[in-house]
């Protein structure tokens, strides 16, 4: 199951993409693409929702965000209790060629309503990069997928419905940039 996650800040700021829940570890985590959460230090409120909901139907949190210094890659740190969702499985090894699936809540608004259906795309992986520095691993990987706004933060999933890795970016070379799930385990 995956969610629009909104933010608006007092200096007029605001942001939107998709976030998930996985378990990793024993741990129920929401994740999203660093890039839809602010560059700001400390709490701030989020909105989330489920498809086919107004923008004020869904749970407004105060969260706290994690983000992985090199790969577009955050946790989501907030009180989930109420939230109804299901936590994907970690997957594993990443394969050029390999078919995988993107699940988002694209072309939304975080200013109005309702949220659309989810769309649901498929691809095969082309390209995986992989960058180290110090102790913080980043490997990222381009995936035949069409740049869809709103996604940003979606999973992609492995055809056996586990998550490899986080929606991210235009790569600029028809593809999409997709970071590798497995990045997670440095800032957990």
């Amino acid at each position: 199951m995956i969610y629009q996650i909104a933010w608006h800040l007092s200096n007029g700021s605001k942001n939107w993409g998709t976030c998930f829940f996985i378990k990793v570890n024993g741990l129920d985590l929401c994740v999203t693409a660093r890039h839809v959460l602010p560059s700001i230090v400390g709490d701030f409120q989020v909105a989330i929702r489920e498809q086919n909901k107004g923008f004020n139907d869904g749970w407004k949190k105060i969260i706290r965000p994690i983000l992985h210094p090199l790969s577009d890659l955050a946790i989501v740190i907030g009180d989930w209790s109420d939230v109804p969702y299901t936590p994907y499985n970690l997957g594993s090894v990443i394969v050029i060629n390999e078919d995988v699936s993107m699940m988002g809540a694209a072309n939304t608004s975080c200013d109005h309503g309702p949220l659309g259906k989810n769309i649901n795309i498929n691809g095969k992986i082309k390209n995986i990069f992989h960058d180290e520095h110090l102790k913080w691993q980043n490997e990222e990987f381009d995936v035949d997928f069409a740049h869809m706004p709103g996604c940003s933060g979606a999973p992609v999933l492995n055809v056996s419905n586990d998550v490899i890795g986080i929606y991210s970016r235009d790569s600029g070379n028809g593809n999409v940039k997709c970071s590798n799930i497995n990045n997670i385990h440095c800032i957990i």
